[in-house]
């Protein structure tokens, strides 16, 4: 099985085709199978994994690049948009009266340009506390 996306006048992707082997040996063969099929004619071959709808192709690269997430964040040298900080690790933890494992996920906040996230610090009743990454610390916010 192979995959293909079928790209916009401005190489957006617009959908992910798979077609058998046998009908794409190759890229072009492919590409003429679903063209013909199809009636359109801008597609790129790639990995399902790899794609989404709405991801843009970038031939210079040869690589499909997601749409940048927020103004701030730039594209590193891997097409994988980065945060001015780098992303703190996500915390699995429990709390005192519960046996069940809470996670808090870090959140990008692009209006304040930093880390952020939520605790819940009691479950009877429901408390949580905001809290934000400082480049080193969580701080509570």
């Amino acid at each position: 099985m192979k995959y293909f996306a079928k790209l916009s006048l401005e190489n957006v992707v617009l959908s992910v085709h798979k077609v058998s082997d046998s009908d794409a040996p190759d890229e072009a063969t492919g590409i003429q199978f679903l063209t013909n099929l199809i009636n359109w004619s801008s597609w790129k071959q790639c990995l399902k994994t790899e794609v989404k709808v709405g991801d843009t192709y970038d031939a210079s690269k040869n690589a499909f690049i997601s749409p940048q997430p927020f103004n701030s964040w730039v594209l590193n040298n891997q097409n994988i948009w980065e945060a001015p900080t780098p992303k703190p690790e996500t915390e699995n933890y429990t709390i005192s009266g519960s046996d069940q494992t809470f996670v808090a996920e870090p959140n990008w906040n692009e209006d304040n340009q930093r880390w952020e996230k939520t605790k819940v610090l009691t479950i009877d009743p429901v408390t949580t506390q905001g809290q934000h990454w400082d480049g080193t610390n969580w701080i509570v916010s």
